[in-house]
């Protein structure tokens, strides 16, 4: 009988044989930091930018009714059907690629803001155009 240790040695050394591993690994962490960021940015954004943290719900809910609705429906598998597995998945990267856009383009902006002092250039803007 084999031991755990060697049984383990054995799935990771086939675990990182496939050559679909290392893709699928950097996929689901990318995923993982897009989705935390998204979900620790509600808050924030609810209550700062619309004024009121109880909005927090409704933007909850907004998010996750498209997925309970597709889900309900059974559109996945239609699609999957009609063109596919493999264009299935390239086109909902791309959608959710295309959806994480914006949140990626607030935090270049959060980011940037930082470092120029974006009051100061509103302000020389506003001045210039006056």
């Amino acid at each position: 009988m084999k031991s755990a240790a060697s049984l383990s040695k054995k799935a990771i050394s086939y675990l990182f044989r496939n050559r679909y591993t290392i893709p699928l690994i950097i996929g689901f962490v990318t995923n993982w930091i897009a989705m935390s960021l998204s979900g620790s940015s509600m808050p924030y954004y609810s209550r700062d930018v619309l004024g009121n943290f109880s909005y927090i719900t409704v933007i909850s809910m907004a998010r996750n009714l498209p997925t309970i609705i597709v889900l309900i429906l059974g559109l996945v598998s239609k699609y999957i059907m009609t063109v596919g597995k493999r264009k299935a998945m390239m086109t909902g990267a791309i959608i959710q690629i295309a959806a994480f856009l914006p949140l990626i383009c607030m935090l270049i902006v959060l980011i940037l803001s930082r470092f120029i002092d974006v009051d100061k250039k509103v302000a020389e803007m506003r001045k210039e155009q006056a």
